[in-house]
């Protein structure tokens, strides 16, 4: 495809992140197991004014159904939607022009920079760190 260099702002001029699903009440939403396990919904994303960039492909961890997910949808911020109780290295790739950058990013760390200006808000945080305990 072309060169493989590590995606950064420097290089795509955005961001990814993820971000909880909330209520209405800006909780994070769930599903539980009955093990008590909390299957938090999760919105995968990558924001950017690139003209170039042209698609986006999500690497998830191997025990999901379907763990490589993949949109070339820039009106919604090349938003995947999933579910998880756990954290684990996302790797994210971006095809701009003829390159492909990657990158390995904790999901974890994705939800502390999408959910940056809200980090002080309880469920959030302990969301947060439930994801990071597993």
């Amino acid at each position: 495809m072309g060169n493989e260099r590590k995606l950064s702002l420097d290089n795509i001029g955005g961001k990814v992140a993820a971000r909880f699903r909330l209520d209405e009440q800006g909780n994070p939403t769930f599903f539980a197991e009955p093990s008590g396990k909390k299957n938090y919904f999760i919105d995968l994303y990558l924001e950017s004014e690139n003209p170039d960039l042209a698609n986006v492909t999500y690497k998830l961890d191997s025990s999901y159904y379907d763990p490589i997910r993949e949109s070339a949808d820039k009106a919604t911020a090349f938003k995947e939607e999933i579910t998880s109780y756990g954290d684990y290295p996302v790797v994210v790739e971006a095809q701009v022009g003829r390159h492909l950058l990657a990158e390995k990013i904790k999901l974890s760390s994705l939800l502390e920079v999408g959910h940056k200006e809200s980090k002080d808000k309880a469920e959030i945080f302990d969301a947060i760190n439930t994801i990071k305990k597993y």
